[in-house]
């Protein structure tokens, strides 16, 4: 059984990644989560890739 989220939405696209990234943090997984994490070290002034792949 799906949820109701997947059910009624389409997931986005990105475009591939063609150059190298300066981060100081590098999440996988972007559920709740991934998403928290990453919302929490933004705000605490780090460079932050998120990746949902």
């Amino acid at each position: 059984m799906e949820s109701y989220w997947v059910q009624t939405t389409t997931r986005p696209s990105f475009l591939k990644l063609e150059k190298d990234l300066d981060t100081d943090v590098c999440i996988i997984g972007a559920g709740i989560t991934g998403i928290m994490t990453a919302y929490m070290l933004l705000n605490s002034g780090l460079k932050i890739c998120v990746n949902c792949k």
